[in-house]
């Protein structure tokens, strides 16, 4: 888990930021905020960066589904996508 999370927050700065620094810390911040199931805060951390980054618009949108659908107290912070 930890080498993907390195490598997203890594791919993170390649989409859009001239500055994958600050786009790297608001990302870490949003995930923090999603992993702890405040969903609602970190739905804005995402929404600050949602307009030109595809991963923070893919997290905005599951914090969005979370807030009418919550996942249980013990949920491990997997994403299940049905294919």
């Amino acid at each position: 888990m930890d080498k993907i999370k390195k490598r997203m927050l890594k791919r993170i700065g390649e989409y859009v930021s001239p500055d994958p620094g600050v786009l790297r810390k608001v990302f870490a911040r949003g995930l923090s905020l999603y992993q702890e199931l405040a969903f609602e805060k970190a739905a804005g951390v995402f929404s600050a960066c949602a307009d030109t980054d595809h991963l923070c618009r893919i997290f905005l949108e599951r914090c969005n589904y979370f807030k009418t659908s919550p996942p249980p107290q013990d949920w491990d912070g997997a994403w299940e996508s049905e294919i």
